[in-house]
C-alpha cells in the first residue's frame, strides 16, 4: 500500500523527520516543494513537487499550479502523514512558524508528526491543530537560509530599476513583491503596506503600516526578528492568492521578475531552454488578480540582458509561459518604463524595443510584426 507524506516547506521541511522517512522500506508519495535544505532522498520513494529548486529539480516530477489553486489540489488527495516543524510557546501553543502557507495539509492528514524547534520563530496566523499531532520530537538547530543579494556588479543596474519602480508606490498602497532581487531598490515609505506571498530580510528595516504574507524566507537574523513580531501577519497560501482577496485592496502593486520575456508581452520565470527549474507560485495569480484592485497595477521588472550580455527581451520566448501577454501592465527594465496595458501589439513592440539593451534593439526592430 502506498504511503502519501507531505512535508513542510522552505525552512520548515523538517530534517530529523526527513531521514525517518526516507528510511521507510514502502512505496511512498512525498509530497513536496521548495525546500531549502540539501536532503537525500529513498530512490524508491516518488517525489511529487508543485515547486522545483536545485536539490530536486534533477528527481522530482512536477506539478504546474498556480498557489491559488493548491489547496484545492489537497483537497483531493488522501495524506497519510504530514511532516513539519513547528514552533512553541508555554503561553501562546504551536505556531506554523515561517511556513503557515501550506497549512491545508493538516487539516485532512491522519497523522500529523511535528519537530518543534528552539530555532523556528513563533508567528502569528493560523492555529496549529495540536490535538492532531501523533508525534513530536524536540530538536534545536539553525533553520536554512536564504540569501539572494545583489552582486557588486548588479548593483547600479537594479538601482536604476527601482527608481523607475518607485514612481509606482504612491502613499496608502500595497505592495506585493516576488522572490527576487528588486526588493532593496524600493522606497517602502510609512503609509504602506506589504501584502505578498513571501517576505524575508528586506522588510527587517521598513515603517510601514502593515505586513500580511504567506511565509518567510531568509538569513538567521530575520528569523530572530519575525519571532513573536505582531506587526507580521502570516497566512495561508489560498488565502494571500485569493482572489476574492485582491478585490479588498486598493491600490495594490504587484512587482514580479522575470527570466525572459518577447515582443507579445509573455513573460517567463521557471524555467531555462525549457527544463523546469522552480514554479509558477503566486506570481500569475497576483499579476491577474490586481485588475480588480481599484488602482492596482501588475509590473515585471528585469534587467535587460543576462550576466553574459544577451537580450532578455527576445522576439519570442524559448522558454515555458508563466504569465500571458494579457495580464502584465507594464514592464520595467533600467532603460525605462513600457506600458503594455490596452496598447495593440505593434505599440507593445515598439514600447518593449525600446526598453531592450541599445545593442540589441535593430535585431528586436528586424522581427517586428
Amino acid at each position: 500500500m502506498i504511503m502519501i507524506v507531505a512535508t513542510g516547506v522552505r525552512a520548515s521541511e523538517p530534517q530529523i523527520l526527513m531521514k525517518e522517512i526516507k528510511s521507510l522500506d514502502k512505496q511512498v508519495i512525498l509530497l513536496h516543494s521548495r525546500t531549502l535544505y540539501k536532503n537525500e532522498y529513498n530512490p524508491k520513494h516518488k517525489i511529487i513537487s508543485t515547486f522545483l529548486d536545485k536539490h530536486v529539480a534533477d528527481i522530482a516530477e512536477y506539478t504546474p499550479i498556480h498557489f491559488s489553486r493548491i489547496p484545492q489540489y489537497f483537497d483531493q488527495l488522501k495524506i497519510d502523514v504530514a511532516i513539519l516543524q513547528v514552533a512553541y510557546d508555554k503561553k501562546l501553543g504551536y505556531s506554523f512558524g515561517t511556513n503557515p502557507d501550506y497549512n491545508f495539509y493538516f487539516s485532512q492528514a491522519k497523522e500529523i508528526w511535528v519537530e518543534v524547534n528552539k530555532q523556528m520563530p513563533w508567528t502569528y496566523g493560523p492555529k496549529f491543530p495540536a490535538k492532531k499531532i501523533t508525534k513530536q520530537i524536540e530538536v534545536d538547530y539553525p533553520l536554512a537560509e536564504y540569501i539572494n543579494g545583489i552582486s557588486e556588479d548588479e548593483g547600479d543596474i537594479f538601482t536604476v530599476i527601482g527608481t523607475f519602480l518607485n514612481r509606482f508606490i504612491s502613499e496608502d498602497c500595497t505592495v506585493q513583491l516576488g522572490v527576487g532581487k528588486l526588493q532593496s531598490t524600493l522606497d517602502i515609505r510609512s503609509k504602506v503596506s506589504i501584502y505578498s506571498e513571501m517576505i524575508g530580510d528586506w522588510v527587517m528595516n521598513l515603517n510601514c503600516k502593515k505586513i500580511v504574507a504567506g511565509f518567510g524566507m531568509g538569513s538567521t537574523k530575520f528569523y530572530r526578528w519575525l519571532d513573536h513580531n505582531s506587526k507580521v501577519e502570516l497566512r495561508p497560501i489560498g488565502d494571500i492568492t485569493n482572489p476574492l482577496s485582491f478585490a479588498k485592496i486598493p491600490k495594490l502593486v504587484s512587482i514580479n521578475s522575470a527570466l525572459e520575456i518577447d515582443l507579445l508581452g509573455q513573460s517567463a520565470s521557471e524555467s531555462l531552454d525549457y527544463k523546469q527549474i522552480s514554479g509558477t507560485g503566486g506570481s500569475n495569480d497576483f499579476t491577474a488578480g490586481v485588475a480588480i484592485s481599484k488602482g492596482g497595477v501588475s509590473i515585471i521588472a528585469m534587467p535587460s540582458t543576462t550576466k553574459d550580455g544577451s537580450s532578455k527581451i527576445v522576439p519570442k520566448l524559448q522558454n515555458i509561459v508563466t504569465i500571458s501577454r494579457a495580464d502584465v501592465d507594464f514592464f520595467v527594465t533600467e532603460y525605462g518604463i513600457a506600458e503594455m496595458r490596452y496598447k495593440t501589439i505593434k505599440e507593445r513592440q515598439r514600447a518593449l524595443i525600446n526598453i531592450a539593451h541599445p545593442k540589441h534593439r535593430k535585431w528586436l526592430e528586424s522581427h517586428c510584426l
